[in-house]
């Protein structure tokens, strides 16, 4: 399988991955997330797309509900450690590409995707 995100410069020292851009690659792809499986491979990290995550099971009290449904929003440091040690789920990566050059720019002001905008600590929002 073709890796799909590749990191692409560094800021203050934190790696910034960028999401495909090769027509052989898919789009969207899946990834687990639990202690086996951190996101990032273990390591803090930025994203340039979005990664919607579904939680499957919840390991602390109060972070997040077996249910919930978070958006990493892009450009915001994540920290694997938390999210590896508050739930079990699922990611869903997508290069923002599939949603068309011309929308991708103003998805944070659409009013139904503003929440999810860097509004909330960590770059999660549910």
């Amino acid at each position: 399988m073709a890796q799909v995100v590749r990191a692409v410069r560094y800021r203050d020292g934190v790696p910034v991955y960028r999401y495909g851009g090769a027509p052989h690659l898919s789009p969207v792809s899946v990834h687990r997330v639990d202690a086996a499986h951190p996101p990032g491979h273990g390591v803090r990290h930025i994203h340039e797309f979005p990664v919607l995550v579904y939680v499957e099971q919840s390991l602390a009290d109060g972070a997040a509900d077996a249910g919930d449904a978070f958006l990493a929003a892009p450009g915001v440091v994540i920290d694997p450690a938390v999210a590896a040690a508050c739930a079990v789920g699922r990611g869903v990566a997508f290069d923002p590409e599939a949603l068309g050059a011309a929308a991708w720019p103003s998805w944070g002001s659409h009013p139904l995707l503003a929440s999810f905008a860097h509004g909330a600590p960590g770059g999660c929002s549910d």
